[in-house]
């Protein structure tokens, strides 16, 4: 849920945890349980929208099953294959423009359904398709229904057969590629076999508000009571309290959801469970043009590790004397009097580029990387590159960008319970 202050404009994010229903937002709920956040006090509208990082790959969600997301956008697979014997069509006949990347199954789809007329091709199976209210679904390109292989079929989900299945990507006129849902191979096929498997595709766009209607809300301060007024329409959900709480708001808890404010930064995990969690900057701190890794020729002893930046740098602050580094602006940064800050290791500059950047946060550069706290060797260390989530090494002594990190545990005071009626 997004509350967004009519007076100030700014908006915050609540993670909402639904606790009688495992499918879509945009399904009836009995019951949500949710988090307030140190709210000031004044009107509020709010938003309910599909937020990525409460699913994992399978759930129930928009006509299917949720399966990855990529730049911006939450990709759905059928729970069902549309054929078994459906061919992929047209052989001999090279259909032009066809892509191979994650993003382009929509325009292959839309490309072969209108470059070849056979009727029941695996694309115009797809491409007709209504299925659970929804009908833009396409054939997935080689790399989409590749991870869908990944997070889906390899991990016994989604009812795929050991078969090959037809992507949207061809090899050439007389041949298509597929992936085989048994060992995720790749394989071009003759485009008029029918022995090939279909299941269909669709994605929806990230953040979009679930329900069309934004209610407004209430936040008195000293009581932290939400009234919803005025009473939404019937299309949208109306949110009230269960029992009324009499704590100031500054001791409810705060939302510490994936991509929400939190401590001086920007959420980049957090375990419910556990309360640990990792947070990055809002903004890069070496500035426009960047700042060096540290000294060249020298090697520092346990500065290798790929997960954990803070035993890099801790390493590299007590090996190498040069002053200001990659390093050291982060030791040395407090924001909001939070310290405690590190330069990230390759995988959690990863955490950041699939949790955040994937999905429009963190404002990070794609122009100029980032550096790592892993070292290459005595002259390189390792960079990432937002532009693509490579790992290129880079001369120590180069300028790249810095995003800092530090870890927290918080585990929240008890939640405020709403009930949801429709």
């Amino acid at each position: 849920m997004r509350l967004t202050n009519l007076a100030t404009l700014e908006a915050t994010d609540i993670y909402i945890d639904a606790t009688a229903n495992l499918s879509s937002y945009t399904d009836r709920y009995d019951k949500f349980t949710i988090t307030l956040g140190a709210l000031d006090k004044g009107q509020y509208k709010y938003e309910v929208t599909e937020n990525p990082t409460s699913y994992e790959a399978g759930d129930t969600l928009q006509g299917g099953l949720y399966t990855f997301t990529d730049s911006g956008f939450g990709y759905i697979t059928a729970a069902s294959d549309q054929s078994t014997t459906a061919p992929w069509g047209c052989q001999g006949t090279t259909i032009a423009g066809l892509q191979i990347d994650i993003g382009t199954g929509p325009a292959n789809t839309a490309l072969i359904v209108a470059g070849c007329a056979t009727a029941g091709i695996a694309a115009r199976i797809a491409n007709d398709l209504t299925l659970n209210g929804f009908s833009d679904w396409f054939l997935p390109s080689l790399d989409e229904l590749s991870l869908i292989y990944n997070e889906l079929a390899s991990k016994g989900i989604g009812g795929f057969s050991t078969h090959s299945y037809w992507s949207s990507t061809q090899e050439d006129d007389s041949n298509a590629l597929t992936v085989n849902m048994n060992n995720g191979g790749v394989n071009g096929h003759n485009k008029d076999q029918t022995n090939r498997h279909t299941r269909a595709a669709r994605y929806y766009t990230i953040g979009t508000a679930a329900f069309p209607v934004a209610p407004t809300i209430y936040v008195n301060s000293s009581t932290a009571t939400v009234v919803t007024y005025p009473s939404p329409p019937v299309e949208s959900p109306t949110f009230y309290l269960e029992q009324p709480r009499t704590e100031s708001v500054d001791n409810i808890s705060v939302d510490v959801g994936v991509g929400a404010y939190f401590q001086g930064g920007i959420v980049v995990t957090y375990n419910q469970s556990t309360g640990a969690g990792t947070i990055c900057t809002l903004e890069d701190i070496s500035g426009d043009m960047g700042i060096e890794w540290g000294t060249e020729g020298v090697s520092i002893t346990g500065a290798n590790s790929n997960t954990n930046g803070q035993q890099n740098t801790t390493s590299i602050l007590a090996q190498d004397p040069l002053r200001p580094i990659a390093a050291s602006i982060c030791n040395d940064l407090v924001i909001n009097g939070y310290g405690g800050w590190f330069l990230p290791a390759p995988f959690q500059l990863g955490l950041m580029y699939t949790n955040l950047h994937l999905n429009g946060l963190g404002n990070f550069s794609t122009i100029i990387p980032y550096w790592s706290s892993r070292q290459s060797d005595d002259t390189n260390a390792v960079t990432f590159d937002f532009s693509d989530g490579t790992t290129p090494g880079a001369a120590k002594s180069d300028p790249y960008l810095v995003r800092a990190m530090r870890s927290f545990t918080y585990l929240p005071t008890p939640q405020v319970n709403l009930i949801v009626s429709q």
